[in-house]
């Protein structure tokens, strides 16, 4: 299984223990880095983690990579897996 972890900014990462339960149970975690406009192909991903970030989403006309990061994650959202 491969997760993908959106991280929305430098320093959010996923931490130790997400890390740590990921390996113990044989999930390879795929950090994308959505400020750089960077996201998954939706058909090669099990699922996804969104980490935090200075902005919300409310704040999505202002942030470049919302708007293509909300159709990715409706994408991957309705697939049925």
């Amino acid at each position: 299984m491969q997760l993908a972890v959106i991280q929305h900014s430098l320093w959010d990462e996923p931490g130790h223990y997400l890390r740590e339960v990921a390996r113990e149970k044989g999930i390879t975690l795929c950090l994308v880095k959505a400020w750089r406009g960077e996201f998954p192909d939706p058909h090669t991903v099990s699922g996804f983690i969104l980490l935090g970030g200075n902005a919300g989403i409310s704040e999505e006309g202002g942030v470049s990579f919302f708007a293509k990061g909300k159709r990715v994650f409706e994408e991957l959202s309705s697939q049925d897996r």
